[in-house]
């Protein structure tokens, strides 16, 4: 199953790359995937691993910016970029991908690898 997740981010990537600012494109996506589910439009793990991704200009059609404060987030979804470039068959499973960047460190999955994942298979990110 999609997370939905990985819908949101795709949405807003495209939003985003048409000029809308990264944040507000999380947010409309967000809020017309989730509809009323407050707890999920505001989840803020996978909203800053997207404006953390856009931040570092790897969002294909967006200009680099200062678009998060996120420093875990941003280090996660670097590092999930480096690992899909290495070996595109990290994406088939976001979880193993997640323990591959924790590396031991037990600390529980909050979609930001559905994020990565998402931009990954739609093809949005840079090479």
């Amino acid at each position: 199953m999609t997370s939905k997740y990985r819908i949101v981010a795709v949405e807003a990537a495209y939003a985003a790359s048409k000029g809308m600012h990264p944040l507000d494109a999380w947010n409309a996506s967000a809020a017309k995937v989730f509809k009323n589910n407050l707890s999920c439009i505001s989840k803020s793990c996978p909203k800053s691993t997207f404006l953390s991704l856009a931040q570092l200009g790897v969002i294909l059609g967006i200009k680099p910016g200062e678009y998060t404060k996120s420093i875990e987030n941003k280090k996660y979804a670097d590092s999930a970029l480096k690992l899909l470039h290495e070996n595109s068959s990290w994406s088939n499973n976001s979880l193993k991908l997640w323990e591959r960047i924790m590396n031991g460190v037990e600390k529980k999955h909050n979609s930001q690898m559905d994020v990565v994942i998402g931009l990954w298979q739609a093809k949005l990110l840079t090479e």
